[in-house]
């Protein structure tokens, strides 16, 4: 899992990259030194707080919640409308234990055989 520490602000790496985009297309559009030299400010900036470890953290947690994401689409298409107001799980999901651990495992083994575990 992600070590949250190394996962940057994302409200202030959004703020960077914006600023950076914005120096830069402004540059484009009326050029000269001074905004030149706003947009080195802006893109180093931006390298500071998009370093390595960030993205490299960006990555992992997305992966991890493109992997939840997965699994709770995979349940909900094998979930049956037995009720207009809630979906019932499969029948083999209610003898999993229902921990965490167990439910992630019995859900992640079904997705990969196609049979329940």
């Amino acid at each position: 899992m992600v070590n949250q520490a190394q996962i940057p602000d994302l409200a202030n790496l959004k703020r960077v990259a914006e600023a950076a985009e914005n120096t830069f297309a402004e540059l484009c559009k009326s050029g000269g030194d001074e905004l030149a030299e706003a947009w080195d400010k802006a893109e180093l900036e931006f390298m500071d707080v998009a370093n390595s470890t960030a993205v490299l953290a960006l990555i992992s947690e997305i992966q991890a919640l493109r992997k939840e994401a997965d699994r709770y689409r995979w349940l909900r298409d094998k979930s049956e409308s037995g009720h207009s107001f809630y979906l019932s799980v499969p029948l083999w999901l209610s003898g999993i234990r229902f921990r965490k651990e167990d439910v992630d495992a019995g859900i992640d083994t079904a997705m990969g055989s196609g049979e329940p575990s």
